[in-house]
């Protein structure tokens, strides 16, 4: 699960004060509890937002569902009839983004997305992103890579446009400018509708949006990373950028469900590779866990306006 600021950060107060809002509740009662499609059971409506500015703004969901997990770096491998029933939950939930990436699998997560999501594309939009090279290891964002990514993306994904565009990962043998170029010339050609871009320094930020508008930056932002905070919100808000925070809930540790004795696949998990999921750092780490249960106690997660 993804969540997406409010409109371009004009309020990182706002901001942050609806991030923990939205992810507490969702964490307590899950889709059903949170949102409906209608009001007619006394649940609120799926809320929605706007980032971007001018010709780029992009009106999505306030929640967004990342698909990586589906069948890719999260341990347990889903049928298409299990992960069919997860994004339908979703759309029913009302969330209308929907977040890929070449390197997921790779190719596999596009397809699979590409499938299960091809009877409901005018409904919902997909990103996706490029990045890397013909090997997950490689860096590439070589205009060549990036029109060949975005070539077999909208054959995945069974688009005619990529509503978002990201950059997954700075190249460093390719300068940012050529990245933006390059988008910008993919939208004059209607292959991509928006561009944006991945954990990237404030600077490197900047210099990409004077020739390409950016929509939105997507980095990792939760209670235990918020090193955004510091340079990227200032920049975002300044430049009328969105802000989408992947892993909210830091990669499901923030949900509770796992402990010091969690086994991660290896073969198909990247969290058993990262030090903060290592049994120690697990179990010393619990501690967090148990405040926000204790600050969940007795809230009502469909009271947001409080």
């Amino acid at each position: 699960m993804e969540n997406i600021s409010s409109q371009s950060l004009y309020s990182r107060r706002e901001f942050l004060k609806t991030y923990a809002v939205l992810g507490v509740a969702l964490s307590a009662g899950g889709f059903n509890t949170l949102f409906a499609e209608t009001n007619k059971t006394n649940k609120i409506l799926m809320p929605k937002r706007t980032f971007g500015d001018g010709n780029y703004a992009f009106e999505v969901s306030a929640l967004a569902f990342g698909c990586m997990g589906l069948n890719y770096h999260r341990s347990a491998k889903l049928s298409k009839k299990q992960a069919l029933i997860i994004l339908e939950k979703a759309i029913d939930s009302g969330i209308t983004l929907f977040d890929t990436a070449q390197v997921y699998g790779p190719d596999s997560n596009e397809i699979l997305v590409g499938e299960l999501l091809k009877p409901y594309n005018k409904k919902i939009f997909i990103t996706t992103k490029f990045g890397f090279g013909k090997y997950i290891n490689t860096l590439d964002s070589s205009p060549k890579r990036i029109r060949e990514v975005v070539e077999n993306s909208l054959k995945r994904l069974h688009l005619e446009q990529i509503p978002l565009l990201y950059q997954h990962r700075f190249d460093p043998k390719t300068p940012i400018e050529e990245v933006a170029l390059c988008v910008k010339d993919l939208i004059k050609e209607g292959k991509v509708a928006r561009f944006g871009v991945c954990e990237l320094s404030a600077n490197t930020i900047q210099k990409a949006h004077k020739i390409c508008p950016i929509t939105a930056v997507q980095s990792e932002y939760h209670l235990m990373w918020r090193n955004v905070e510091n340079e990227i919100f200032p920049t975002l808000e300044k430049l009328k950028i969105g802000f989408v925070a992947y892993s909210p809930l830091n990669r499901g540790y923030l949900s509770g469900k796992l402990t010091k004795n969690t086994k991660f696949d290896a073969k198909n998990d990247n969290r058993a590779s990262f030090p903060r999921f290592q049994p120690d750092a697990m179990e010393a780490n619990y501690h967090i866990i148990e405040i926000l249960k204790d600050f969940g106690k007795g809230k009502n997660p469909l009271n947001i306006s409080t």
